[in-house]
């Protein structure tokens, strides 16, 4: 958490992930859904872990910017497929994003 200036008040900027089967907070200022390509094995690392690391060290807008990342923090969606969906729906009414089958 990180605290700056706006015209003589002081306001707090924070990065909240909030990782795939969590709930999201009450509020926040602005939201990041990190969508792209999964990976499907584990001996592919996925890229979210460094692009919320940057997300936290980078962000100077005003309040709490909340990341939502459709994985867990130790990767992939151990809660199924079904309950994804109804996670993504729940957390965000959105898009769908198209995948290349066979990619990893």
């Amino acid at each position: 958490m990180d605290r700056g200036t706006i015209t003589g008040m002081e306001i707090t900027r924070e990065v909240i992930p909030v990782y795939a089967g969590d709930p999201p907070p009450d509020s926040w200022a602005a939201a990041l859904f990190l969508a792209g390509p999964t990976p499907r094995s584990p001996d592919v690392a996925s890229w979210r872990p460094q692009a919320v690391e940057k997300l936290q060290t980078q962000w100077k807008g005003p309040g709490r910017l909340v990341v939502f990342v459709p994985e867990r923090p130790e990767g992939g969606m151990p809660h199924g497929w079904l309950d994804q969906v109804r996670w993504e729906d729940a957390c965000l009414h959105l898009f769908r994003h198209g995948r290349v089958l066979g990619a990893p």
